[in-house]
């Protein structure tokens, strides 16, 4: 399991790059608008700069939602694919089957 500090400062990181991501896109979109004047682009890149280092979402890390894993987590799912293994012997997740050939 991983540090709750962990998992915690993940989950803002993922509030604030969702709370900033449209005015991020409106200043790159400033920015490479060729038709403005430079000076424009310059006052564009500085509130760009300005925004929040972990508003980026980058920065954001695909955790498992059980444990906290960063490493092997199934997009469909949320969760890490040991959990996922679990889960699928068990009989929890439907339509998942052990593969045999």
């Amino acid at each position: 399991m991983s540090k709750t500090s962990m998992i915690y400062r993940n989950k803002e990181r993922l509030r604030l790059s969702k709370k900033f991501e449209s005015i991020r896109k409106e200043l790159k979109k400033t920015i490479r608008d060729p038709k403005l004047e430079w000076k424009d682009k310059v006052v564009a890149m500085k509130k760009l700069n300005d925004l929040p280092k972990k508003s980026i979402s980058i920065r954001y890390r695909r955790r498992c939602e059980l444990t906290g894993r960063p490493r092997g987590v199934h997009r469909e799912f949320g969760i890490c694919r040991i959990k996922i293994r679990e889960f699928a012997l068990a009989g929890y997740l439907p339509g998942v089957e052990q593969a045999s050939w």
